[in-house]
């Protein structure tokens, strides 16, 4: 080798793993896959037909500031929320946004209210 090429010698792997962070995006998908297969594959098409994005906003992320949950339960969720939408992406070929969860009256717990 010449100087010049000494010089400059480049641990590729390190500056691959410096900009693209490899190694953390590994883990975030291979935690994104075992949420899939235990979860998220199981739920039917009516619990997966929602926009879980509007959901976590409105009830997700206020549960954990209210109760200052611990930032393992915000990663888990995200990772849920995550797994959710590659389902809903290969089960309906887009992600369910603008969809309200819709309840049934039928389905509702009962109370003395509604019998």
């Amino acid at each position: 080798m010449s100087d010049i090429t000494n010089k400059f010698k480049i641990n590729t792997e390190k500056v691959i793993e410096k900009v693209y962070h490899i190694s953390e995006l590994h883990k975030i998908m291979e935690d994104v896959i075992i949420d899939f297969v235990n979860q998220v594959v199981l739920m039917s098409d009516d619990e997966l037909r929602y926009d879980r994005d509007d959901w976590m906003a409105r009830f997700g992320r206020d549960i954990d500031k209210e109760y200052e949950i611990e930032k393992n339960y915000i990663y888990e969720s995200d990772i849920h929320s995550l797994a959710i939408f590659v389902e809903q992406l290969r089960r309906f070929g887009e992600i369910q946004y603008g969809r309200k969860r819709k309840l049934e009256e039928n389905k509702l717990p009962k109370t003395s209210d509604n019998g």
